[in-house]
């Protein structure tokens, strides 16, 4: 996600391209890229705002292009593909009837899938416009707050948001979807309310424990300024997962309104805190 935001907002960026799959109606039937547990969270992109050309790059359900490893230039102006990966080239309108069909692609053979279909490829141009949604691959509790923080990851670099105002912006964000990694079940909301109740649960906690450990997170954080959390929450929550740098500082003047002493004290129970969670980016 960090890597989408710094190729598509520095000065003078060219279209970032990254293979992306064009999923049947629904978005039922048909198995993502990735395992749950290496690739936990993903983009929904409205296919029209990405304006893809009849002559896309696109590969049938099962052929695996790989397109990672098959693209030597990522540039409108020059892309070299690898020639296997030319003479299997596709169209959108095959994928679609592929995908609507329930077909795959076996050793150049199309075949009926029993239930769902493998991930198809479409190699496309991302653009901040054409982002509808963060997605993770499940319910658990660290794939939930990794969707959390990349959305809000792309949402302060791609949109210009106040949220210093008494209401919090809690309208017109990212949304968040849970889309099931085995591709049986539709894919559902998780509303703001329950992002909130996740929060709780983990300032709940007793145990400090770092949700960075285990995820490819880097350097991604949360704002938890929409939330209106109380400072203790906050904090605690800042130990366990990371607080962007101004929802942190939010934090820390509002517990220094108090008091210097109130703000000393939090400041180094989060530190215990942080540190006996093993969460490095967090102290």
């Amino acid at each position: 996600f960090a890597s989408v935001v710094r190729k598509t907002t520095k000065k003078g960026a060219k279209p970032y391209y990254t293979p992306t799959s064009l999923t049947p109606k629904g978005c039922i039937g048909m198995r993502l890229f990735g395992r749950v547990w290496a690739q936990s969270a993903g983009i929904v992109m409205d296919r029209a705002a990405l304006q893809l050309p009849q002559d896309v790059w696109c590969w049938r359900s099962g052929f695996f292009a790989r397109t990672e490893f098959g693209v030597s230039s990522k540039t409108t102006q020059e892309k070299k593909l690898r020639p296997d990966l030319e003479q299997a080239l596709s169209s959108l309108k095959e994928l679609e009837e592929m995908a609507a069909k329930g077909e795959y692609e076996h050793f150049g053979v199309r075949k009926k899938a029993d239930d769902v279909v493998p991930y198809n490829e479409v190699f496309a141009a991302i653009t901040p416009g054409s982002i509808l949604a963060v997605f993770a691959r499940s319910w658990q509790l660290g794939h939930l707050l990794l969707a959390m923080m990349a959305r809000d990851c792309l949402e302060r670099s791609f949109f210009t948001t106040d949220i210093d105002d008494d209401e919090p912006l809690q309208k017109n964000r990212i949304a968040i979807l849970v889309i099931d990694a085995s591709g049986a079940s539709p894919p559902q909301a998780v509303p703001f309310s329950a992002q909130i109740c996740l929060l709780k649960l983990v300032a709940a906690r007793a145990q400090a424990t770092s949700f960075r450990q285990g995820l490819d997170i880097g350097d991604l954080s949360l704002d938890a300024r929409p939330f209106l959390l109380s400072v203790p929450d906050a904090l605690r929550i800042h130990a366990c997962i990371g607080l962007s740098d101004a929802a942190l500082r939010n934090t820390l003047a509002m517990a220094a309104g108090k008091s210097l002493i109130e703000l000393n004290r939090r400041a180094e129970a989060t530190l215990r805190r942080a540190v006996a969670a093993g969460n490095a980016h967090a102290a």
